[in-house]
């Protein structure tokens, strides 16, 4: 298929032209052509341009997203971490440190190791639990406070207390913020985690007692 600038050419050899005019005509054929070849490259760079951009934001939308699911499953594996940990400590019902019915002894004692104990606990303060004393454990590294009670039905409910620090330990809702505790039934007893005065707070209580 014959193009514009043959054609064009073709129909001025039909008619006579000087040789200046007709260098004249191959001059402007040329012009233009070199300006249609430039606005495609332009055209083009754009269109490249758009597509680099769209790729970026599709890439940066599934990569949120993949944090996001990231950062959700380290929440999830944190908090199934710790359940686990306070289960098995309840489970095993080493003897206790110190045996008293008195929050703030206990307290005391623990405070004298740099262990806070959570005297007045909001959630907590809601039960009936008699209070028989306490022993030092851990929650993913960090020393805490392991205070053994007994209901009114003479089960053991075991609650731990140690420094809140998110890096080790997760996200976990704080009660102050009126977030609800997360809880996982694991072996019949109900785990109960959450956050208050700066401490992580985790129960272990038998099923049909859970707070």
């Amino acid at each position: 298929m014959t193009n514009l600038k043959d054609a064009t050419r073709e129909h001025f050899d039909e008619i006579s032209l000087s040789q200046d005019q007709l260098e004249s005509l191959n001059a402007l054929m040329a012009n233009n052509e070199a300006i249609a070849t430039e606005s495609h490259k332009k055209r083009s760079k754009k269109g490249q341009r758009w597509w680099i951009k769209s790729a970026a934001i599709v890439a940066a939308i599934f990569f949120i997203g993949l944090g996001t699911t990231l950062f959700s499953s380290l929440k999830s594996n944190k908090s199934s971490q710790i359940a686990e940990e306070v289960t098995y400590n309840h489970q095993k019902l080493k003897p206790l440190e110190i045996t008293s019915n008195q929050i703030s002894e206990v307290a005391n004692y623990f405070s004298a190791h740099k262990i806070r104990v959570v005297r007045d606990s909001g959630v907590l303060d809601k039960f009936e639990w008699e209070l028989q004393g306490g022993r030092f454990c851990s929650i993913q590294g960090t020393d805490a406070a392991q205070l053994r009670y007994k209901t009114k039905t003479n089960e053991v409910v075991s609650v731990y207390m140690a420094p809140y620090t998110p890096h080790t330990m997760g996200i976990v809702p704080q009660v102050e913020r009126g977030e609800e505790p997360l809880n996982v039934v694991l072996q019949g007893n109900e785990v109960w985690i959450w956050v208050e005065q700066n401490q992580i707070i985790a129960t272990t209580v038998p099923y049909q007692n859970k707070p």
